[in-house]
Parts: C-alpha cells; sequence; structure tokens
C-alpha cells in the first residue's frame, strides 16, 4: 500500500488515542473487580457481582484498546503496518480477539444491569431472598453467549476467502465478516445499551411507587428497600451517562447522519472517544454513591476485610424517626450509610 506520511501521522495519533483511552479504562475498572473480589462482603451480594461483572467486561474493553494502539504503532515502526494480509490473520490479532469478546460483553452487561433492576423493584420479597449465585449465573450465562458469538464469527472468518485484502493493522471490522459486523457487531453495539436505558425507565416509574409503599411498613423490610433504591438510584445515573455518552452519539453517527443530519470529519473519533468515557465515569458513579466500594477501596490498601457487620443498623445512630412501641415513645431510623471497619 501507498500510504502518505501525512496519513502515517494520523494514524499514529489516532493509535495513541486508542492507547491512553484503554490504559485510562483499564486503569478504572481493574481496581473496582479486585475490590468485589477481595472483599467478601461484596462479592456475596447480587448487586456487586453484577456491577463487577460490568466492570471486568470494561476493563477487557480496556485492555483491547491498549493493545490495539500499541501494537499498531510498532507496527507502523516496523513498517508492516500497511503491508496487506487475510481476514483470518486479522482476525487472530490479539487486539480483535480480545476486543470481539469484549464489545458484545460491555454493551450487553448495560442490559443485564436494567433487567436486575427490574426484577428487584417488581419482585423484591423474592429478590432478597436470593444469593450471590443468581448474579453469578446471569453473568456467566451472558459471557457463554458472547462466546458463541465469537466461535460463529472465527468459523465465518476462517471459511471467507484467502485474498490479501486488508492492511496488516487490522481494524475490527477486517478481521469480520461483512454480514457478522453488520448485523451482529453494529446492532450488540447499538441496541443493547439502549434497551437498557429503555428498561431502566421502567425500573425508575416502579421503584417509586414501590419505595413509597414499603417504606411506611415494616421496619427492616423498609430498610432492604432503602439500601435497593440507594443502588438502583447509582445505576440509574450510570444509565443516564450510557444514555448521552453511549447510545446517542451512536444512533447519530449510524442513523441521523444517514438522514440527513450534520456530520464533520471527526465525527467517528468523536463518537468512539464519548463511548469509552462512560465505563470511566461509571466507576467515579459507584465511588460517590456507594460507601461500600469506597470503604473496600481503603480497606484492600490496608490488606484489611470489610467488617461483615458493615450493612448493619449502627445502635450509636438509631435516632432521628419517632416510633411507638410498648405504649412508649423511642427514637429510631436507618441507618442510610455504610459503616466501614477493620477486621484482622
Amino acid at each position: 500500500m501507498n500510504v502518505t506520511q501525512g496519513a502515517i501521522d494520523g494514524f499514529i495519533y489516532a493509535f495513541s488515542i486508542y492507547t491512553i483511552l484503554g490504559g485510562i479504562l483499564m486503569c478504572a475498572n481493574i481496581p473496582l473487580v479486585i475490590v468485589i473480589l477481595f472483599h467478601k462482603i461484596l462479592r456475596t451480594q447480587k448487586e456487586f457481582v453484577i456491577i463487577g461483572g460490568l466492570a471486568f467486561a470494561d476493563a477487557l474493553q480496556g485492555t483491547a484498546l491498549f493493545l490495539s494502539g500499541a501494537g499498531r504503532i510498532i507496527a507502523i515502526n516496523d513498517n508492516t503496518a500497511f503491508i496487506l494480509t487475510t481476514r483470518w490473520s486479522c482476525f487472530v490479532k490479539i487486539w480483535n480477539l480480545v476486543y470481539y469478546f469484549s464489545m458484545p460483553m460491555s454493551s450487553s452487561m448495560l442490559t443485564i444491569v436494567s433487567i436486575d433492576r427490574l426484577y428487584a423493584v417488581f419482585y423484591p420479597l423474592r429478590y432478597f431472598a436470593l444469593t450471590s449465585r443468581y448474579a453469578v449465573r446471569m453473568v456467566f450465562t451472558l459471557y457463554a453467549l458472547v462466546t458463541t458469538g465469537v466461535i460463529i464469527n472465527a468459523i465465518l472468518s476462517y471459511s471467507s476467502s484467502g485474498e490479501l485484502l486488508y492492511p496488516t493493522y487490522c481494524f475490527t471490522k477486517h478481521g469480520e465478516h461483512p454480514l457478522f459486523f453488520q448485523y451482529y457487531d453494529i446492532i450488540v453495539r447499538t441496541a443493547m445499551p439502549f434497551i437498557s436505558v429503555l428498561l431502566y425507565i421502567v425500573v425508575w416509574a416502579r421503584l417509586r411507587k414501590n419505595f413509597s409503599v414499603v417504606a411506611r411498613g415494616e421496619q427492616g423490610l423498609a430498610h432492604k428497600m432503602k439500601q435497593m433504591r440507594r443502588i438502583t438510584v447509582t445505576l440509574a445515573l450510570c444509565c443516564v451517562c450510557t444514555f448521552f455518552l453511549n447510545s446517542l452519539p451512536l444512533f447519530y453517527g449510524y442513523f441521523f447522519v444517514k438522514l440527513g443530519a450534520p456530520t464533520w470529519a471527526t465525527l467517528d473519533q468523536d463518537i468512539f472517544i464519548t463511548n469509552n468515557v462512560n465505563p470511566v465515569l461509571n466507576v467515579f458513579i459507584y465511588l460517590y454513591r456507594q460507601r461500600e466500594i469506597r470503604g473496600g477501596f481503603k480497606m484492600l490498601f490496608m490488606g484489611k476485610q470489610l467488617n461483615p457487620n458493615a450493612n448493619a443498623i449502627s445502635p450509636k445512630n438509631q435516632l432521628g424517626k419517632r416510633n411507638v412501641m410498648n405504649g412508649k415513645n423511642i427514637d429510631v431510623s436507618h441507618q442510610r450509610s455504610v459503616t466501614v471497619t477493620a477486621t484482622a
């Protein structure tokens, strides 16, 4: 291939962005996965198992971006990036292999989060009775389905023509069969995050109704509902970020532009960047909203476990609301936050 120096400089700039974004995604999400796995109190809670599954997928996405940026820059410096190769050779590039797993995992986990919240707010008593095995099964079932898609992709790629069609820097689509890329890759990438947003609208409407009823009921159940409400609101904020940073840009690039909406030279790059900012913001939302995760990071640095009773109501803080018990007025309230303590 004949490539100008200006084009080469443009490739190096774009691949440098890939490397930086990938590094940021890994640095944001890998520690979160470690925190959830390290602390028993987190890895045995359904909500945090699912958050961990999403963080793992986002970390894998960051790994794919980092490897693709670094690998392609190395190929350019070795003067091998623009030598033509086959579709299968592009498929087995390490950055593409990782991406074929990470992209559908990351997009589909957003929908898994919404389905989990939907179950929680419509059937709260059943949800409270479930163990973390329920969440583990959901996450690994999704991973198995994604693996099936990768196998189908591999078969189609391997059985296609062995002609030298693509440059060795190998964009992701170069390794995929065109029909697979068009009907699987794009649909999963655009539809699954959008479905998660639509489901969360239903979740939010139902949550407000459930909370208003149960908050006046039995104290223990009301406390569980408050905990559920807090993490559901946390994930709702993540869902808003998904809508503005993922769904809207993708729909604009794939559909609105074809209908005559304005476009510009760096549109694809801008969409790519905004899509990958979303998983980083999610981690900061978790840290801001969930004291369990903040405390988990602190205790991890100290090499200690979160207290198994960290979610319990602290007797010292049971002040505020009035209740009547045995004819006497006593002060009780639910502690809204988690008391983080360390154990040896």
